[in-house]
């Protein structure tokens, strides 16, 4: 394999995975003048912040094709629906927005050309197909397509079961359980690439010890001496603030999902030498 086509692959790994999305090709059902007839109620079903239950199965694993090569992509990380006129907007932990049109039994993205530049990848692309419904007891569904674009690249992304649980159904201190203690890499593994940094790809070893913080707050202490922290919500934490440096290190973004002593994690930043980084499948194993 050459050196491009090589960094095309990494370049497009890290665009698909960190869209913090499941994926599948259903195709969306156009209908016209049903979305007005939707009572407005109809839409707080939807409304509030979901995370992705932890990836298990195919059960929010991705699926790409990159250049031949299909990879297993686990989706982790949370998203915002809010109401928008008389439709709903869903803001995901990557930064972006995305409108949906309300049906009587499901929201569909509301077009089909729907795009967004990710600044945490630095890169775009355009979501075709978005349908999420549910059951009424916090639990979501999702199909979802998409194609990235980098370089003059272009990656489909698809996961046929995309599942998601609502914040705020579990106490603070189960939360917290579910992510304290110490937690150590999983082997690194380039064919998966898991647990391989990219730009440039490196292995990523060693561990970190979770302890609570308070407030929803868990601080996470890493073998170089830092501390970072996240705020976590059920199954999944995110870094906050969104910003944090340490001995010369720059993390822009950190979100982990924790479930039964596996965790699944995205993580990006600048090394010390000021060099980007991106861990795209973060796998770790709790001693």
């Amino acid at each position: 394999m050459t050196r491009r086509k090589r960094s095309a692959i990494f370049r497009g790994l890290l665009t698909m995975v960190t869209f913090g999305l499941a994926a599948s090709t259903a195709s969306v059902i156009t209908e016209p003048g049903v979305a007005s007839a939707v009572p407005s109620d109809v839409a707080d079903r939807y409304l509030g912040t979901w995370n992705y239950d932890q990836p298990a199965g195919d059960t929010n694993v991705a699926m790409i094709n990159l250049f031949g090569l299909p990879v297993r992509i686990p989706q982790i990380g949370n998203i915002t629906f809010e109401r928008d006129g008389g439709g709903v907007i869903g803001r995901t932990d990557q930064g972006c927005t995305w409108r949906f049109t309300v049906l009587p039994d499901r929201l569909e993205l509301a077009s089909r050309d729907q795009y967004c530049f990710n600044k945490v990848i630095g890169s775009g692309y355009n979501i075709d197909t978005w349908r999420v419904t549910v059951d009424g007891n916090g639990h979501m569904q999702e199909t979802l397509h998409a194609t990235s674009y980098n370089s003059g690249v272009e990656f489909s992304f698809g996961l046929a079961d995309g599942r998601r649980t609502k914040t705020g159904t579990e106490d603070q201190a189960e939360t917290m359980r579910r992510f304290e203690g110490r937690w150590t890499y999983d082997h690194p593994d380039p064919v998966k690439l898991t647990n391989i940094l990219t730009a440039p790809p490196i292995t990523q070893t060693g561990s970190v010890t979770f302890t609570p913080g308070g407030g929803g707050i868990i601080v996470a202490h890493t073998d170089d001496g830092c501390d970072w922290t996240l705020h976590a919500d059920g199954n999944t934490a995110v870094l906050h603030p969104s910003i944090q440096q340490c001995g010369g290190e720059t993390k822009t973004f950190w979100t982990i999902a924790a479930e039964n002593g596996r965790q699944s994690s995205v993580m990006a930043g600048t090394d010390a030498g000021g060099t980007p980084y991106v861990l795209n499948i973060g796998s770790l194993t709790r001693n």
